[in-house]
């Protein structure tokens, strides 16, 4: 059994890991630093034209119908840049929850025309709050999405300046329940994975640094 990636797929992800190198430049990073409103069209329609918003809503929705494992190295090399968008919330998570309620929602997703944001638990909390058309709301087995205009959104500050969050009344009755258990426990591990391949092409970034850094670094006159 062959456990690598295949020719397409090595294809696919050094097309978009350079484009991510080349628009998602720390200065963009800082950008959507100073903004909290900052949306980064140009960049998001570079992703959406090169099909990665597609890449799991299925081919009757307009999009490429393929899996988790095609867009996941996809989510690592937009960790690696640090990418201050709503990637894989909208690429990966989104298709299967919209998938059992709103085919619509998923042609606009499959077309980068809309964005959404996943938040967790009793009082849920969502990242890129102000800049995205979709809340999807994880609470245990059970998966709700509404408008980020139909719930009140009260906007805090993150930790992470690269995006701004937004905490949701969840009371508000404009939340609509959608899809079963089984929705809700895919929602959350395509979750888990997409905040993994992110953290793990960040951390990659950081240990390349320090490891550049310290070839340089000189102590007492003499290199580290």
């Amino acid at each position: 059994m062959y456990f690598g990636f295949s020719e397409d797929q090595q294809m696919f992800y050094d097309a978009v890991a350079g484009l991510l190198r080349d628009r998602c430049t720390p200065e963009t990073v800082r950008e959507a630093w100073a903004d909290p409103r900052w949306r980064g069209d140009e960049l998001w329609s570079a992703l959406a034209e090169q099909g990665v918003t597609a890449m799991l809503v299925p081919e009757a929705s307009g999009g490429l119908g393929m899996g988790v494992l095609d867009i996941v190295r996809l989510l690592e090399a937009a960790g690696r840049v640090a990418l201050p968008l709503p990637l894989a919330d909208t690429a990966l998570v989104a298709p299967v929850v919209l998938a059992a309620s709103d085919h619509d929602a998923l042609e606009q997703i499959a077309a980068g025309m809309s964005r959404a944001s996943v938040g967790y638990g009793e009082r849920p909390v969502f990242p890129h709050a102000a800049t995205v058309d979709q809340l999807i709301w994880i609470h245990g087995d059970e998966v709700r999405i509404a408008a980020p205009s139909a719930v009140e959104l009260t906007l805090e500050p993150s930790v992470d300046r690269g995006r701004q969050t937004g905490v949701a009344d969840p009371g508000a009755q404009a939340w609509q329940s959608v899809g079963d258990r089984n929705v809700a426990q895919a929602a959350f591990l395509r979750a888990v994975v997409g905040s993994s391949a992110q953290l793990l092409g960040l951390s990659a970034t950081m240990l390349d640094m320090t490891v550049e850094y310290v070839k340089t670094r000189k102590q007492f006159g003499v290199p580290v």
